[in-house]
């Protein structure tokens, strides 16, 4: 079983700590992100109230909202980006990291973008009396944001060079992101190998032992590692027409950029110089490596959600049961995939703003508002809700932190299917107990529970000493029918998908009464076994002339009716209780 969450940005321990609960019930989790390509701007943040002309590190705004540390922005009309180290929300000033050398005046527009950028560095040759470009900011007008390797190739002849003299080629991390500033490179020349003293592509780390076969006459080693760990090592060559011996090109374009995990390079094909070596240490004269700068993550997008969700669209290349939603595009990507596939399930929490802070009355008029009108106003039997928030112990940074709880419905819905079966309801006392809470942001009474479910949504509630628990197990289609009901939606899903691939193996068979005997004998005994597991009440296979008429087998199809009468959960217990006094049980109940 595979189950799916986009990947939580950097900064936000909410989805984090959603992965973490969700693992936390006992199944597997697959992240996945998707870069955020482009410098979108977020909001027009401010208007330059006082400036000068030039030399000018700190503006004074008519507003800062919306602006943040470490934030870059533009000023006027200028490309460049300037990064803010300091906002005095008093004084409504902001502070940048370096003198600004455009004119600014009163009345420029100040924008906040969210970039994630490729790390990168430029290698200068062996001639170049400058020093490779380490200045972040250097890279502010040149820099590249490229996402894998066809974007790479549309970019490519584009990639402009800050050093455009001395440099000899440009380095970038393959990915946009911060990671990239773990990456370390090495640059040997011939020269650098089998020197009288030896050489060390990295600190403790010999580069003769890092090759078997060292790189002769224009060809270069190049060495990548990540963190601690050699990651890639590579022969190369600046010359176009070099070949090995297979009569494959060992350019250093054509190896790298179409074989490398971490790295693409670009060579500025006008330097027609050697490259230096850029090693620890060669032949006893201590050197330096390359490490990449300038790498930068956004915040998630909706965009990054749609894009990492759509990854699982594939339903036969992929079985998923669980997808959480992210509170970020309140579940909409969540529930894009779960429409595609039509075999899976989606788990939405409430938003913050709703729960977190709100009397138990004003909470659940919020969520019932954004059932009835907001972003869960739609029918899907695919999709579950709950709503609550919950405040748990983060333990990786010693403090407490208000967690959505969708990550824990779906990890108990994982833990039901693993210890039961998919047709058990994850709720009640007995399998709905949610673990780690130190207090709910609200706990609803029974009538304010019997609101959010007569709305679709299951109720967190805490019993005190019975503990937190999923107090409901209804989907979000509001038209009555058993498929309302997470229970009865997950058994057919795992019907559907195991049937389904018991009849693949049917396909181009003849459609002839042996071939319907055999789909059929296949079926009844899986049937039968969700029958004994208390999965189904009964069920009835049709498969024969009844249904494959002459003119279905003409159409190259094979019908097989499958009816399933499921079995359905008590989720309203009544005691009823009556006063007998004196007369005997018999007299009382008629019997």
């Amino acid at each position: 079983m595979i189950s799916f969450y986009g990947y939580p940005s950097n900064t936000n321990y909410n989805d984090w700590y959603q992965c973490y609960n969700f693992l936390q019930y006992g199944n597997k989790l697959l992240v996945s992100r998707a870069a955020n390509v482009g410098g979108t701007s977020t909001a027009i943040s401010g208007v330059v109230a006082d400036g000068d002309a030039s030399d000018v590190d700190t503006l004074v705004l008519s507003s800062v909202e919306g602006l943040t540390v470490g934030d870059l922005i533009t000023l006027g009309e200028a490309e460049a980006f300037y990064e803010i180290v300091a906002i005095d929300g008093v004084g409504l000033e902001i502070t940048l990291d370096r003198n600004i050398e455009e004119d600014v005046t009163d009345g420029d527009t100040v924008n906040s973008f969210i970039v994630t950028m490729n790390a990168q560095f430029e290698a200068v040759d062996a001639e170049a009396s400058a020093e490779a470009v380490t200045n972040d900011y250097e890279y502010l007008d040149k820099a590249m944001i490229i996402e894998n390797a066809s974007d790479f190739e549309a970019k490519e002849p584009s990639i402009a060079f800050t050093n455009t003299d001395d440099s000899k080629i440009k380095i970038f991390a393959r990915n946009p992101g911060s990671w990239g500033g773990d990456l370390e490179i090495a640059i040997a020349t011939p020269a650098a190998f089998g020197a009288s003293t030896p050489s060390y592509a990295f600190d403790g780390i010999a580069l003769d032992e890092l090759y078997e076969y060292q790189p002769t006459g224009t060809e270069v080693g190049i060495i990548v590692k990540l963190g601690d760990e050699i990651v890639e090592t590579w022969t190369v060559d600046f010359d176009e027409t070099a070949k090995d011996y297979n009569n494959k090109s060992t350019y250093i374009e054509t190896l790298i950029n179409n074989g490398s995990s971490y790295i693409f390079v670009k060579e500025n094909t006008a330097n027609t110089s050697e490259i230096k070596n850029y090693c620890s240490e060669v032949n006893g004269t201590a050197g330096s490596t390359i490490s990449l700068v300038y790498g930068l993550d956004s915040a998630i997008q909706a965009d990054d959600l749609a894009d990492a969700y759509e990854i699982f669209s594939n339903k036969e290349e992929l079985d998923i049961d669980i997808v959480i939603g992210n509170e970020t595009d309140a579940g909409a990507a969540a529930q894009s995939l779960v429409d595609a596939r039509l075999d899976c399930i989606a788990f939405l929490g409430a938003t913050y703003s709703d729960t977190v802070g709100q009397k138990s009355a004003t909470a659940v008029a919020n969520l019932i508002d954004y059932r009835q009108t907001g972003a869960w106003n739609f029918n899907n039997m695919f999709v579950v809700a709950s709503g609550n928030y919950k405040y748990q112990y983060d333990r990786y940074n010693d403090k407490y932190r208000w967690i959505n709880i969708a990550g824990d419905i779906a990890g108990l819905r994982a833990q039901t299917s693993m210890n039961r079966a998919s047709w058990w309801a994850s709720a009640g006392l007995e399998r709905g107990q949610i673990k780690n809470v130190t207090k709910l942001a609200f706990n609803p009474t029974q009538g304010q529970r019997d609101l959010l479910y007569k709305n679709g949504i299951n109720p967190i509630v805490s019993f005190p000493g019975q503990g937190t628990c999923m107090w409901g197990q209804k989907t979000l289609l509001a038209k009555p029918s058993s498929f309302d009901r997470v229970n009865v939606r997950g058994l057919f899903n795992t019907m559907e998908r195991a049937l389904s691939k018991m009849a693949k193996y049917q396909v181009m068979e003849f459609n002839d009464n042996f071939t319907r005997n055999r789909i059929v004998s296949m079926i009844k005994p899986y049937l039968s076994t969700v029958q004994a597991g208390r999965g189904i009440q009964d069920f009835l296979v049709i498969c024969d002339e009844s249904n494959n008429t002459a003119d279905v087998i003409s159409r190259n199809q094979l019908i097989v009716d499958i009816y399933i009468k499921p079995t359905y959960v008590a989720e309203f217990i009544q005691l009823r209780f009556t006063n007998a006094g004196t007369n005997s049980f018999s007299d009382v109940i008629g019997g």
